[in-house]
């Protein structure tokens, strides 16, 4: 379910009991001190959390959308960071976006009026920036990949009724 280059990893599963069935046995495992995850169910959706115990920064959430399938369920899984680690990271991205665009059109600008474009700099740096906000993504997701390997284990657990 690792492709290298998502920021948040997705994986889709048909299993073959029906959605009530599943989150009836989510909510089960859940609820019981006994299960390696911490988490919610709500209508079709499922999220999984690593106990607070362990959780770091850069610790995962798995979110399960349940579907109905000719075969039994449709299970969509997406690996991502907590909420507010994803709108701070969203916000950077925007933000370095942002400034540079308008940089990029304060150079052109200058460029239009025969004075030194010195706007069009805001172009690399906002590449610069942009791909370390990537790297360092990819170093928190590398950090979590154990986590993510033992959110996947309890959603398998769950569905397979290990």
């Amino acid at each position: 379910f690792m492709n290298p280059i998502q920021i948040r990893p997705r994986f889709k599963m048909v299993v073959p009991e029906k959605p009530d069935l599943l989150l009836r046995r989510f909510a089960d495992r859940l609820a019981g001190e006994d299960f390696a995850c911490r988490g919610s169910v709500v209508q079709h959706h499922v999220l999984l959390r690593m106990p607070v115990s362990e959780q770091r920064y850069w610790t995962p959430n798995l979110s399960l959308e349940l579907e109905d399938h000719p075969k039994g369920t449709l299970v969509r899984g997406l690996f991502g960071p907590r909420p507010a680690v994803w709108t701070m990271l969203m916000f950077i991205y925007s933000g370095v976006g942002f400034f540079t665009l308008m940089g990029t059109l304060l150079g052109i600008s200058q460029l239009m009026l025969k004075m030194p474009p010195s706007g069009l700099w805001a172009f690399p740096a906002g590449l610069l920036l942009s791909s370390t906000i990537y790297l360092v993504s990819k170093a928190g997701q590398r950090l979590s990949r154990s986590q993510m390997h033992h959110l996947y284990r309890c959603f398998l657990e769950t569905v397979r009724k290990i």
